[in-house]
């Protein structure tokens, strides 16, 4: 059965509006569920990668409304900060690139550019009017959205809540001044946004370790790096011997580094100046105190040093930097080059690696082993630069410190790299500098650099006592994947302070420093708070919301009476607006990407740790994976994009929705393949076809009665029941690929081996499963499940208003003893297509002796395979013993395959088998016999030794 897609996507959508079905009011005999995902910034249309995060977001949500809760999802226009002012400036001076953008890229029409031409219509036109935009697209999904709650955080009412939210902060101490790197032009003498950019858009800067390597005379020849917990295992400096390198007075001391160094070094410390010059040459083979590890190491020459790269002098670390490894090999192989620098052979050949990280993937000497997978020969060599990211990457997130890295052994390499830092620094050993992670241009022409500003306003997350008690909220808390608690744990450790004004864009005027707005994700913490009454307070004028006001809603603090007769706002206006804060809070979940865990994530937690009291801290988050396309990042500004307008044209919004979940689970990067999509929607769609012929075909029958079912419809009963298991508990997981495979592709093999085994006549059997199997697949694919259950199934009322089918007992045993079948049946076809016979005489059945069961009943015991004691805890049992070698085969296949066979218990697979002999010869049109091996009265080729637990061995002629 087809569907004529866009047709019931547009009734449902309709349906949906038109009856309020998403849009929750407080019912207090319901539980309620409220789940936020990071609201979008409206800048440009909207594609695939940023579907995938709010689809997520809405099948959780729609899940928990079948679980009968009453949900909540809001949604919300983030425009703060500049990318608005720049897009809107970049079109007032029709930029070219812009220009093609907005109109190829994002479909806006030439004509309509004009609208876009200040910020308010620019925001009204890409929220309200772009075809292609966001909200378009949400509507497009289905997506099940409380509109009546939308806001832009540019509205007044906003803007007074933000306001609150950080008078908050400074009330508890956690604002305060400081310094903070910004990218900065030094031709304007001004700092930069992307919109003042001509180059850099997006690029960001780095934090690097200035490590401080002391020589004899007091001079310190300084190196800079990202990763200081590597310190351990420097063997010696790098720097290239034909530069002429900066002597530069820091306070009390005199640094070595390159002039490049210099010029952006003076942009981030007052005071600095360059007294003199020295050559590379002049300091090779010089003798350094080492910083973190304090003995002496050496000064050698190189060829990779970069002077335009931090310092242009490396700290050398072979065990974990492949260029360093690769360079002290070509080093160490040059005995010319040794001598032209009076080097001492033996002290070179002598240099060892000193292995300071741990991994499962590359032992203790990452870069030794990556250099020898990929057969990399020099320090020249293109694949180092990938080996470099694919080493580092490993170290950083799975990498725990080792026995020579002293009291920051055992200690996971994410933890260690921000606490060696601090030590270093704090000891006088290390300082730090900023540098842009690409190139940064003005649009005046001059390439920017990274200066440091006095008088900064940060939000202190360095508080101590503040971290504590955020972590104690987050202990409270469920993160999905858990694996990422640890990085949040890490993040909470080393989070310093960080800035919440800028100069330039939209946003909430800053209440301390007038011309100030607050830091975009500063408004961006505890916006799920005022998103529970946003719908109420567009009532209220913006002057009238007052401290108190917002203290009595979201704090329950003040007398009611007074504060609304000096703020003029209706009692019991405040009253509900108190009563939607304490039904909808503590958020359930709070959905954002894996790489928001440093910063919004984060940060929300410790927000709503400072703000609210225990009850109303959100209660878990979920960290979602990248999207790539085709192995590569998508950028709209390249054209690499696939848009979710096209793409819902192409296939549908329900199969959008679907193969956006369906091959990685939702934490997992997932790359979209359009053409391995093509054929699963084709898989999909015929399926789901035969699922809606059996609903019309079952919809006017009888009531199941389970009790009654027989032989292969007992198993689809059971085997059905057994995946709307699985499905809950994966469900109850957030494992949305797990969950959705169990009703689908593995449903579908059912059904189709189902359909080998009887004729389809059990109208009951086929209503029952059609019923469930819609309410499970609804939150996936909304619109074909409303339409079968409504309009196939005849049901008067929405779907999402009826509740998901409860876990039921499995009888185990059915759903095996229908599996044994299905096996030897593949084995049996297998067996006649490999030796190429048109038509069997005859097919025997063998099964396997009580021994081998024994074997599998000794060994199930074991935690995990292995082989040797497999043996030992097989030959416990005296049939087994008995036996002798003959035994071993059989023990190792079944070790082998333990995990698989933990989860299967013994059944009477001779009676089994016999009990489908009329369908093994109807299937076949041959004989077909069934012996256990032990009573084999037919065995001309003595294959009955060969049967094992549920595979038992065949005979053909």
């Amino acid at each position: 059965m087809d569907f004529d897609l866009k047709a019931i996507e547009r009734k449902w959508q309709k349906e949906w509006q038109d009856s309020c079905l998403f849009e929750p009011f407080v019912e207090k005999k319901k539980e309620a569920f409220y789940i936020q995902v990071a609201y979008p910034y409206p800048s440009g249309a909207m594609h695939i990668g940023h579907a995938r995060t709010y689809t997520v977001t809405d099948i959780v949500a729609k899940y928990n409304m079948l679980k009968g809760k009453n949900v909540l999802m809001p949604m919300g226009w983030h425009v703060s900060g500049t990318p608005v002012i720049a897009s809107v400036e970049a079109l007032e001076k029709n930029d070219p690139k812009t220009v093609k953008k907005f109109t190829e890229i994002f479909h806006i029409p030439a004509k309509d550019l004009e609208e876009l031409k200040t910020p308010e219509f620019y925001v009204d036109y890409m929220v309200n009017k772009a075809e292609y935009g966001y909200k378009a697209g949400f509507k497009r999904l289905g997506f099940g959205i409380d509109w009546r709650r939308e806001l832009k955080t540019i509205d007044p009412q906003y803007k007074k809540f933000i306001e609150w939210q950080y008078k908050k902060l400074y009330e508890k101490g956690f604002i305060r001044k400081g310094k903070y790197p910004v990218r900065y032009c030094p031709h304007d003498d001004s700092p930069v946004g992307d919109h003042d950019l001509l180059e850099g858009e997006g690029v960001g800067f780095q934090e690097f370790t200035l490590l401080k390597f002391k020589m004899d005379n007091g001079q310190f020849v300084v190196a800079a790096t990202l990763r200081p917990e590597t310190v351990f295992g420097q063997t010696n400096l790098w720097l290239a011997p034909k530069v002429e390198y900066a002597i530069i007075k820091v306070g009390d001391e005199e640094w070595i580094g390159s002039n490049e160094f210099f010029e952006k070094l003076k942009e981030q410390k007052k005071g600095i100046e360059k007294i003199g010059t020295i050559k590379g040459s002049e300091l090779v083979g010089k003798m350094v105190l080492a910083p973190g590890i304090e003995r002496k190491i050496p000064i050698l020459p190189s060829f990779f040093c970069d002077t335009g790269t931090g310092t242009g002098i490396v700290t050398s670390v072979p065990s974990d930097a492949p260029i360093d490894y690769v360079a002290l090999l070509d080093l160490q192989k040059d005995k010319d080059l040794i001598k032209k620098f009076g080097l001492s052979e033996k002290m070179i050949l002598g240099i060892k690696v000193i292995p300071i990280i741990k991994t499962k993937e590359f032992g203790d000497k990452a870069a030794v082993e990556i250099v020898k997978r990929l057969g990399i020969k020099n320090q020249f060599d293109s694949k180092l630069e990938g080996a470099k990211k694919e080493v580092y990457k490993t170290g950083f997130h799975k990498g725990v410190m080792n026995e020579n890295c002293g009291k920051f052994a055992g200690m996971p390499v994410n933890k260690a790299k921000e606490l060696v830092k601090k030590e270093l620094i704090e000891q006088g050993k290390a300082d730090v500098f900023f540098e842009l992670e690409g190139k940064v241009v003005c649009r005046c022409g001059t390439e920017c650099v990274v200066r440091v500003l006095e008088d900064q306003w940060f939000v202190s997350y360095s508080d101590p006592k503040w971290k504590e008690q955020s972590k104690k909220t987050l202990e409270g808390m469920s993160i999905v994947p858990e694996l990422f608690r640890t990085q949040y744990n890490n993040v909470f450790d080393w989070l310093e302070d960080k800035p919440c004004t800028r100069s330039k864009g939209l946003g909430t005027e800053f209440p301390w420093q007038k011309g100030k707005i607050i830091e975009p994700l500063g408004d961006s913490t505890i916006y799920m708070a005022y998103f529970t009454v946003s719908h109420l307070i567009k009532r209220i004028e913006a002057q009238k919301l007052s401290e108190e006001v917002f203290d009595f809603i979201f704090l329950g603090k003040g007398n009611i009476e007074k504060i609304s007769k000096e703020n003029g706002i209706e009692k019991e206006l405040l009253e509900e607006m108190r009563s939607e804060f304490n039904y909808w809070y503590p958020l359930a979940f709070n959905v954002s990407a894996i790489e928001l865990i440093p910063n919004h994530m984060s940060f929300s937690i410790f927000q709503h740790t400072a703000i609210f009291p225990p009850e109303k801290r959100q209660l878990g988050t979920i960290n979602l994976g990248m999207l790539v396309l085709e192995g590569k990042k998508m950028s709209s500004s390249k054209g690499n994009v696939v848009l979710i307008n096209d793409l819902c044209e192409q296939i549908g919004a329900d199969f959008v929705r679907f193969f956006l979940m369906n091959s990685v689970e939702p934490w997992e990067e997932m790359d979209w393949k359009p053409k391995e999509i093509e054929k699963g929607v084709s898989k999909l769609k015929s399926f789901i076809g035969e699922i809606a012929q059996l609903a019309v075909e079952s919809k006017d029958s009888e009531k199941l009665e389970p009790e009654k079912l027989q032989g292969e419809e007992a198993w689809l009963y059971h085997r059905f029941n057994s995946r709307v298991n699985a499905f809950i508990d994966h469900m109850e997981r957030i494992e949305l690929r797990s969950a959705a495979q169990q009703i689908s592709f593995l449903l579908a093999k059912d059904l189709q081996w189902f359909n080998i085994r009887k004729k389809r006549d059990n109208k009951p059997l086929y209503l029952y499963i059609t019923k469930n199997f819609v309410k499970c697949l609804a939150p996936f694919m909304p619109h074909i499940s409303e339409e079968i259950w409504r309009n196939l199934l005849g049901n008067k009322r929405s779907v999402f208003l009826e509740k998901l089918p409860e876990k039921k007992e499995i009888d185990c045993k059915i759903e095996l003893a229908e599996e044994f079948i299905k096996r030897a049946f593949l084995d049996l076809k297998e067996i006649k297509k490999i030796i190429g016979k048109e038509k069997l005489q005859k097919a025997v059945f063998y099964t396997a002796s009580e021994w081998k069961w024994n074997v599998l009943k000794k060994i199930k015991k074991l935690e995990r395979p292995d082989f040797k004691e497999a043996i030992k805890t097989a030959m416990t049992d005296l049939s087994v013993k008995e036996k002798g070698k003959a035994a071993i085969p059989v023990i190792k296949f079944l070790n082998d395959r333990l995990i698989e066979f933990k989860e299967i218990e013994k059944i009477n697979e001779l009676k089994v088998l016999e009990s489908a002999k009329e369908f093994f010869e109807k299937e076949f049109n041959c004989s077909v016999f069934f012996f256990n091996e032990e009573k084999a009265e037919f065995d001309p080729q003595k294959k009955a030794s060969k049967a094992l637990p549920f595979k038992p061995a065949i005979y053909v002629e």
